[in-house]
């Protein structure tokens, strides 16, 4: 038997309805208030008020709100523990009512969606590739396919047979026209992203590691070893090669290439294989990072250079030199904007850069003592900056350089991870201990604190808000768990153990994990 794949989606589609009640009613239901999803054989803590601890309340629940299933008719004390049934449905209904009231609505009215839509490889699962629209996502599998799946249903959409599985390449078109994999002959084959038919099938010529496709498909690009291949992504056939020791990065429309060949960097235009630059010594290439808006990337062969490239014209504009008293580079940050970037520092600094002119706008300490900033990001517009280092958390302000919040931690659990909500209003800090701490921006107070009922030194992998802002998940050594983003009360609980990566699709409706 193929052991099932560890990987799980969970789809978030809420309705909410309410129903007015009678003035003589003040019984309320408190949670859940329809902004949560459950899975099936968890168990959910349902809380009311209005009424008086010792009253009796009778909890129901419907599938279509007509036809109900009593739940219990005793419950008393403000809340009761529910054990969801082994349903999957999109239009759960519940309702609290106190004894003698017969109406069908109850005291409010949600439709909770119970369960989840998995989708079941049946065997391990080697790469998850979503399409860029998240309408379809693909999975290859130790069974030598790959199984595409619609992911507003679940339902299978087709199956791509004679997968490799030793190979995880999965890669869609920017548009998500096309989809790239490798067969059990390691040839990459182009299939269409909607139908599953074939388009290309590229001869053998090693071993592939990895596949571009521009975002007019237009251009293929195969990485094997020793070299970058270029095929037209329209007629299939082979173009030219690039000789190089790694592909380092590719241009987000997939026009340029940016190799490693011997410690030399070089930048070369895909479609023409024209090089616009070579290092002139040999260096051992360090950093390639793109600007959100993809006009510009910066560059760093040493510790203490950064040049910056225009996109476009693939001239350079500006190289920044670091001067002696800042520290070296260990990772460039760019605004969303493209118009600055950040250094973090190697031992203790943030540098805040203007891409523009390559002037020195800020510094941002991390601490008093010794001790590198672990990580930094930037706020969704770009008018703050979070960063973490072992015992400090801070946000800065972008413009004046100013510190806006200062959270002290404790070596014991050092601060990791800082994430943003959508709006750039809150901030969350994860720490090794067990505990996600959510901070409001404008007042720079404490908001909650999500703390996981696990063993002391068990810690939180990894954490990550929805895109819509409405939830958290949190992923430790047995469990992932999703919270309600706005007070922190939990929602459910997974039983997926090793979790140490999260992935929301971009409308909120799917988590994606993995180990």
């Amino acid at each position: 038997m193929h052991p099932i794949s560890p990987l799980f989606f969970y789809c978030l589609a809420i309705l909410i309805n309410a129903i007015s009640l009678p003035a003589q009613t003040t019984l309320k239901l408190d949670y859940p208030n329809g902004k949560e999803v459950f899975k099936k054989g968890t168990n959910v803590m349902i809380a009311w008020s209005g009424i008086p601890l010792t009253d009796t309340v009778e909890i129901d629940y419907s599938l279509n709100g007509i036809v109900w299933q009593n739940i219990t008719n005793t419950a008393v004390g403000g809340k009761y523990q529910w054990y969801v049934p082994n349903i999957s449905t999109e239009t759960c209904v519940l309702r609290v009512r106190q004894p003698g009231d017969k109406s069908q609505a109850g005291t409010m009215l949600h439709a909770l969606p119970l369960g989840s839509s998995r989708f079941d490889t049946h065997c391990s699962a080697t790469t998850v590739a979503w399409s860029p629209d998240t309408s379809l996502v693909a999975v290859g599998t130790e069974c030598d396919s790959v199984k595409v799946w619609h992911t507003t249903s679940g339902t299978l959409a087709y199956i791509v047979a004679g997968h490799n599985s030793a190979y995880p390449v999965t890669t869609w078109s920017p548009d998500g026209r096309l989809l790239a994999e490798i067969d059990t002959y390691g040839r990459p084959v182009i299939w269409d992203g909607t139908t599953g038919t074939m388009v290309h099938t590229l001869p053998y010529s090693g071993d592939t590691k990895k596949i571009v496709i521009s975002s007019d498909r237009s251009l293929i690009s195969r990485y094997v070893s020793g070299s970058v291949e270029i095929w037209n992504g329209r007629t299939g056939r082979y173009m030219h090669s690039i000789g190089a020791s790694d592909m380092r990065a590719v241009s987000p429309d997939g026009s340029l290439l940016l190799t490693t060949n011997n410690r030399y960097l070089r930048i070369y235009e895909t479609a023409t294989s024209r090089l616009y630059h070579s290092t002139e010594e040999e260096k051992d290439f360090l950093y390639c990072e793109w600007s959100a808006d993809g006009r510009s990337f910066a560059t760093s062969t040493d510790r203490r250079t950064i040049k910056i490239w225009d996109a476009a014209t693939r001239q350079l504009t500006r190289t920044v030199v670091l001067e002696a008293a800042l520290e070296q580079i260990a990772k460039i940050d760019w605004s969303p904007d493209g118009s600055r970037f950040a250094t973090l520092g190697a031992e203790k600094n943030i540098v805040l850069w203007d891409a523009g002119t390559g002037k020195h706008l800020h510094t941002f300490p991390q601490s008093e003592i010794w001790l590198a900033p672990l990580f930094m990001e930037w706020s969704p517009d770009g008018s703050r900056i979070a960063s973490t280092n072992d015992t400090l958390a801070r946000v800065w302000d972008a413009t004046t350089g100013d510190t806006l919040l200062t959270v002290k931690g404790h070596r014991i659990a050092p601060f990791r991870k800082a994430i943003w909500n959508t709006e750039g209003t809150a901030v969350g800090f994860n720490d090794t201990h067990r505990s996600v701490h959510i901070y409001d921006i404008a007042s720079g107070k404490p908001l909650y604190t999500i703390t996981l009922d696990i063993p002391s030194g068990v810690g939180i992998d990894d954490f990550s808000w929805s895109p819509n802002g409405a939830f958290i998940a949190t992923s430790d050594r047995d469990s992932v768990r999703i919270w309600n983003a706005t007070n922190g009360q939990s929602i459910y609980v997974l039983d997926d153990r090793g979790i140490t990566q999260l992935g929301w699709s971009p409308d909120s409706k799917w988590l994606s994990t993995a180990n």
